[in-house]
């Protein structure tokens, strides 16, 4: 939320919502009313409103909440589900101002918080919705669903444009670019996809990169500096230009559980998350002072900086870092399961 300079993370089965600061430093615990929900009601899913200033969550008890930062999180506005299906993801879509949330059938619902009303999209997705992007430009929301294709809805009339086949891949990491009018997408597999749309909304595949050993977990899109970021199960981020599509940094870190999402913090920091949370930031990289594991053809401002990592309880942790990558393969194989935990920051 760099709005307002803060990190919100939402833990597996959690009843509360951590707050931290853009270093890292947890400076609030938001819970639930429990006068008002099932005892030991889950959150299963948050999302925040840079425009209305807004988060909200989907409860385990069929229930969607809103907590509003004007009046300092402290009132929430609870709305009771008309179906009998839980809801497990819920996003704002900036660019038409609504709320869209994702039931236990894979349906897509629109919300009206003031009429407290919802309408639910025609049914489309046959298995579990992974992700979704919003692309302005189009306009459309993109989602992708492990029915291995993305979807490009009219969320204004709840009604679906068309669908992208995603070449047998299931994709659970999605950012769309309105400079490129592209899409940049990573999947159960070990390389990133790139479809670019055309004036009529067709989408054409037209790169597929390689480089990880290591199935792919999470990719950030940095428009600003003609980058993409993407990590893998055995721990390594590795940055790409996306004009030549090659790889400008490879790093090693010694990690115990794969990390499952990273987004932006500003212009020059992002954060990773596995079971712990890791800080990058951007530092400059003068002519003597070059890096082995950065093409010194490439310019300064891009190079990744390692920062602190943290426990959720705000415990620093020293980490290991730049192994062989041959070790790391040879040595994770066994364990490449994803146990994703979700940290949950709108796109600076």
């Amino acid at each position: 939320m760099p709005s307002i300079n803060r990190i919100l993370c939402l833990d597996q089965l959690s009843s509360q919502i951590l707050l931290y600061d853009m270093r890292g430093k947890l400076v609030r615990r938001l819970g639930l009313d429990g006068a008002r929900h099932i005892e030991d009601t889950r959150i299963l899913y948050a999302g925040w409103s840079d425009r209305e200033q807004r988060l909200a969550a989907c409860m385990q008890d069929r229930s969607v909440a809103f907590w509003d930062w004007r009046d300092d999180f402290g009132y929430e506005h609870l709305m009771k589900l008309g179906s009998a299906d839980c809801h497990s993801m819920i996003y704002y879509v900036e660019y038409c101002g609504a709320w869209i949330s994702v039931d236990s059938d894979n349906t897509l619902h629109k919300w009206d918080i003031y009429a407290e009303t919802e309408v639910a999209f025609p049914k489309h997705h046959t298995q579990h919705v992974m992700e979704v992007a919003e692309a302005a430009n189009i306009p459309a929301l993109l989602v992708s669903s492990l029915d291995k294709q993305i979807a490009l809805w009219d969320v204004k009339l709840c009604k679906l444009i068309t669908t992208i086949r995603t070449e047998g891949i299931s994709m659970h990491s999605l950012a769309y670019s309105e400079l490129y009018s592209a899409l940049f997408a990573a999947g159960f597999d070990t390389q990133i996809y790139v479809w670019k749309f055309g004036l009529a909304m067709d989408a054409t595949l037209a790169q597929r990169v390689s480089g990880h050993n290591g199935q792919i977990t999470s990719l950030i899109l940095l428009e600003r500096k003609n980058m993409v970021i993407t990590t893998d199960e055995i721990g390594f981020v590795k940055s790409w230009d996306i004009l030549s599509w090659k790889c400008l940094q490879n790093l090693g870190l010694e990690i115990r559980a794969p990390f499952s999402k990273g987004l932006l913090l500003g212009k020059d920091q992002f954060v990773l998350a596995a079971n712990r949370m890791y800080f990058f930031r951007f530092d400059r990289l003068d002519s003597l002072n070059q890096s082995d594991d950065m093409d010194s053809g490439q310019t300064s401002d891009r190079r990744i900086v390692k920062g602190p990592v943290l426990f959720p309880g705000d415990v620093n942790v020293p980490v290991e870092c730049c192994r062989k990558e041959k070790e790391a393969v040879s040595s994770r194989r066994k364990d490449s399961h994803n146990r994703y935990r979700r940290v949950l920051l709108p796109q600076a």
